[in-house]
């Protein structure tokens, strides 16, 4: 997109150049029909006073030079007028997309510092209940994991809706199984932890996956 928008405004520079070629050609077909008619003025005049061919001849060529001048003259400022807008041009173009590159790379930075906060809120949580599987299961553990999960929802605005809801599902599972599974006896924990936490590897994964990819399509970019 930002792309697109220099490049068309690149060619707005472009096409202002064109439009000045139509106009010299103009002028150049100006200028001979002026020559021929001031070298046949010229020369009428020049006869008209009973002057020779060579007077006539030096009139045509003071004549043809005074045109020439003045032709040269307003092709030049017609550049330079045409010149002075495209420069503008170029320096606007310049300018917005200083100020669009600097905007990116702010937002970027949010971004990955969001996808930063959230995994790592989310990873202390998930491997936190990983451990009832290995009955190492730990309160003290689980409250710090709520705690970093109610402090990293600052974050969320900079993350796409998508992996948003991928990582409250995250936090669901968790607090499902510490809440629902980790105070059943050993049989009945045992066999609620296999039901959920297949759903619970699945989101993890998905939320993993997604900050993976966002981060290195960030380094490509």
């Amino acid at each position: 997109m930002r792309r697109t928008w220099v490049y068309l405004r690149s060619g707005e520079a472009t096409m202002r150049s064109t439009q000045l070629s139509p106009f010299l050609v103009a002028v150049g077909v100006i200028y001979v029909v002026l020559a021929a008619v001031a070298v046949v003025i010229a020369f009428q005049w020049t006869y008209g006073r009973g002057g020779s061919s060579d007077e006539a001849t030096k009139v045509a060529a003071v004549w043809v030079s005074l045109l020439t001048g003045a032709l040269g003259a307003i092709a030049s400022l017609s550049v330079a007028f045409v010149q002075r807008e495209n420069n503008q041009i170029l320096a606007d173009v310049q300018e917005k997309v200083a100020r669009r590159l600097e905007t990116r790379k702010v937002r970027i930075g949010a971004e990955q510092k969001a996808y930063d906060e959230l995994s790592a809120a989310a990873s202390y949580y998930y491997y936190a209940i990983k451990q009832i599987e290995y009955e190492q299961y730990e309160r003290a553990q689980i409250k710090k994991a709520e705690a970093g999960m109610v402090a990293a929802c600052r974050y969320l605005f900079a993350i796409g809706e998508d992996d948003k809801k991928t990582w409250f599902r995250i936090w669901q599972g968790c607090r499902h199984m510490a809440r629902e599974v980790a105070p059943k006896g050993y049989s009945e924990r045992k066999t609620l932890y296999e039901e959920n936490i297949i759903e619970l590897d699945n989101h993890y994964e998905t939320f993993f996956k997604a900050a993976r990819e966002h981060h290195l399509a960030e380094e490509r970019s």
